[in-house]
């Protein structure tokens, strides 16, 4: 049983909604990090191989809400006692383009800035060797490791600063495409062997009460 992963019987997305022509689209509802030029879209970025995170979020009225975060209310239930979803976690729902050639194929390890775990679904892996893989240092405490952002501002530069020969593995997942995953983030983590662009949604968890609110226990993928 994984301790730090679990794959979720949730449906696929519809392949329309994660199209650059469809992003494109809705290009009012994308908030873009990294970049400073106006008038950016998805499309754009992947053509110029820039790394990007593309972050989704909903806007209230006039401006339309995005059809990703409508299919993912609609589609990834909350628990039976809570009806809806909590307003912070839509504000975390992203469609993230990354290319991690730009640090040598790897994300080193380090814990996630204000969040204890994420759903993930990948259209793009990055590679057909991507592993994702949970550590422990040495003997310090498992969860909430140096709880520091490890990006700079432009989500380019890794700061962490990790000796690995300190790091002992605990566990590795090679994702496949269309499943969506809750990941820990409050574990150390690192991603390696990425060679091209990954694409994906990440959904945060800033809180272990909002791990239950979908109906996850916190603990289950923390031994």
């Amino acid at each position: 049983m994984a301790n730090f992963y679990q794959l979720l019987d949730y449906p696929q997305m519809p392949e329309e909604l994660l199209s650059l022509d469809h992003l494109d689209n809705e290009s009012e509802n994308l908030r873009i990090h990294g970049v400073l030029e106006d008038g950016v879209t998805p499309k754009k970025l992947l053509k110029d191989k820039k790394q990007v995170s593309v972050i989704k979020y909903v806007i209230g009225p006039p401006k339309k809400p995005s059809a990703i975060v409508s299919w993912a209310i609609k589609n990834i239930p909350v628990t039976k006692n809570k009806q809806d979803w909590p307003a912070h976690v839509k504000r975390w729902l992203r469609v993230r383009y990354t290319d991690g050639r730009t640090n040598d194929g790897i994300f080193p390890a380090h814990t996630d800035f204000n969040c204890v775990a994420s759903l993930m679904y990948f259209w793009q892996l990055g590679g057909d060797e991507v592993v994702t893989s949970w550590y422990r240092h040495g003997t310090h405490p498992l969860v909430g490791e140096f709880k520091d952002n490890p990006y700079d501002a432009a989500l380019t530069t890794v700061k962490t600063g990790i000796n690995y020969n300190e790091l002992v593995r605990l566990e590795s997942l090679c994702a496949v495409t269309h499943q969506w995953y809750l990941y820990c983030g409050a574990v150390m983590h690192d991603v390696q062997n990425i060679v091209d662009v990954r694409q994906y949604i990440s959904i945060a968890f800033p809180t272990f009460e909002d791990l239950d609110h979908f109906g996850f226990k916190p603990f289950d993928f923390q031994n």
